[in-house]
């Protein structure tokens, strides 16, 4: 039996990577869990699971790594954004502890969660996308309007504007730390979820539309057919060494796709319709860290999904929460 440790079970991505793995029938899997919420939602959906400090504590890693000697893990997968770079930053000591992980580089992290940096990656690589203005170009007025204006480290669409004006502009440009200005572009928006082997290189990838987004998080999308999508996402990837999942967003107004941004982590708002459309990422990462051979899947395509709130009802007994 596999053992596996899961991290942020209560996060939007811990839930779908434990349920994904509970739900598969193809390996035998014993799962652990960690979260720095005694009331995260995934210990109840585990065999086993553990309370660990927050991803910038200084005593994470350790206690990560005590996890793993006490339960004999073989496989950590790490699920949150936030501390991703850490696992990245420590990787060599979890293999010296027998520990294996799909984690990219930390310089791969760099670029990702760098908006700046990404485009500059897009640019190396021939990738179209919207234009960022500089701020010579603000500075004299050589801006087409609407505008986007973008914090250049973010996740989703939070405290993401548009601007129709240069008053508005400039408000929202003091307004928002750290930001930058950027083309606006009008059209269906879309995300491309994959995943790379353990050597950076491409194994397959499912595109979708994002039909309906709430709070940056995709609640309604529908898979699709698209080679070109598919090709982008594969030079994104490969051109920047990313190991284990990504996804990247893009929009096309019909004439033009332009691409927008790249995550190297699990899609929080579409994995479980990647899963169902053939693309079981987490599954995918289990079998190469566990020597396996991966074939490319096949991609099923119109498949559509709408997702909704559920929850796990708890009931205290001996002072410890059970399921009820």
């Amino acid at each position: 039996m596999i053992k596996v440790l899961i991290t942020s079970a209560g996060s939007t991505n811990g839930i779908n990577v434990i349920k994904t793995l509970r739900d598969q029938k193809e390996m035998k899997l014993f799962l652990v869990v960690a979260d720095a919420d005694p009331l995260a939602a995934g210990f109840y959906l585990a065999d086993e699971h553990y309370l660990v400090p927050k991803a910038d504590d200084s005593g994470f890693v350790n206690k990560v790594i005590k996890i793993c000697k006490k339960e004999k893990i073989n496989i950590v997968i790490p699920t949150f954004s936030k501390e991703l770079p850490v696992f990245a930053n420590n990787k060599n000591i979890f293999e010296k502890n027998g520990i294996k992980m799909a984690v990219s580089p930390f310089s791969v992290f760099n670029v990702t969660e760098n908006k700046v940096k990404a485009y500059l990656h897009f640019k190396r690589l021939g990738v179209p996308f919207p234009k960022v203005y500089s701020e010579k170009e603000i500075k004299s007025g050589n801006v087409k309007f609407p505008v986007i204006i973008r914090p250049v480290q973010s996740s989703g669409s939070k405290n993401v504007e548009i601007a129709r004006n240069r008053e508005e502009m400039m408000f929202f440009k003091k307004r928002i730390k750290n930001s930058f200005v950027q083309e606006f572009m009008k059209g269906k928006e879309y995300t491309i979820d994959g995943v790379c082997d353990l050597e950076g290189k491409f194994i397959a990838a499912s595109p979708r539309i994002r039909l309906e987004v709430k709070g940056g998080l995709a609640v309604k999308s529908v898979v699709i057919n698209n080679s070109k999508m598919v090709d982008f996402a594969k030079i994104i990837a490969e051109g920047l060494g990313i190991i284990g999942p990504f996804n990247v967003q893009c929009i096309s107004n019909g004439k033009e796709t332009k691409y927008i941004e790249i995550n190297n982590r699990f899609p929080s708002g579409g994995l479980p319709l990647a899963v169902k459309s053939g693309l079981n990422i987490p599954l995918i990462i289990v079998k190469l860290l566990s020597g396996k051979k991966v074939e490319a899947p096949k991609i099923r395509t119109g498949l559509l999904m709408t997702r909704y709130w559920d929850a796990i009802i708890l009931e205290k007994k001996n002072n410890k929460y059970q399921t009820l």
